[in-house]
């Protein structure tokens, strides 16, 4: 299948939920299609990096409109007096959080350490959230990251070769003094590459069945 068939059959799956939640939301049922958008999105999310290694841009932009919608809903049920200042706050924290993690994961990226697709999924994770949960699932989903590496890399036997290459790379930082790009993919290949952004989705999920569980 390919990846404009497959982005036509979420956006239309995706609308349709969103046209259930803005009908539902009148009767009382908004927090349950609210969750049911976040999941959807992420289970999408998750399926597009790893069968792509991408996420496309437009999954991340209805993340990020459905999110708001669900403040403006939930602002609407309060008294009509906070309305508006409850709604200013909530968009404030949704939107401050996001660009927050754009920003301090601009010198990740810039390094190679973290995709731009894993990266704009963190800063949704972080929107709809917050940073405590965020950095939870940051730390699960590189641990999960570093054992499906490990993984791959036994699989293909680059193992030692990957560790000779990390402590070469420490070496040079040392002796250099300055911090250089980790991960190129025209010298380094493809084989190493993980689906992080798939990792961060399954440790959302990790992270909220420990909520639910203890």
């Amino acid at each position: 299948m390919s990846l404009i068939r497959y982005r036509d059959k979420w956006v239309i799956l995706l609308v349709y939920v969103l046209v259930w939640e803005v009908r539902n939301s009148v009767y009382g049922s908004l927090s349950y299609l609210s969750q049911s958008v976040f999941w959807g999105t992420l289970l999408l999310a998750a399926w597009s990096d790893w069968k792509y290694y991408r996420i496309p841009n437009r999954l991340i932009i209805f993340g990020i409109v459905s999110g708001i919608m669900s403040l403006v809903f939930q602002a609407a049920d309060l008294e009509a007096g906070s309305k508006i200042p409850w709604l200013l706050l909530a968009l404030s924290g949704f939107l401050v959080r996001g660009v927050a993690v754009l920003v301090l994961g601009i010198f990740l990226h810039s390094l190679g350490m973290i995709g731009a697709a894993d990266l704009k999924l963190v800063a949704l994770l972080a929107a709809w959230l917050g940073f405590s949960e965020t950095i939870k699932i940051l730390c699960v989903g590189f641990i999960l990251g570093a054992v499906w590496s490990l993984q791959k890399m036994l699989r293909y036997g680059s193992a030692f070769q990957r560790f000779l290459y990390l402590s070469a790379y420490i070496r040079q930082i040392l002796s250099n003094k300055k911090i250089e790009k980790y991960y190129d993919p025209v010298r380094d290949g493809t084989e190493c590459v993980i689906p992080l952004g798939t990792c961060f989705c399954m440790a959302t999920v990790l992270v909220f069945l420990e909520k639910w569980i203890f």
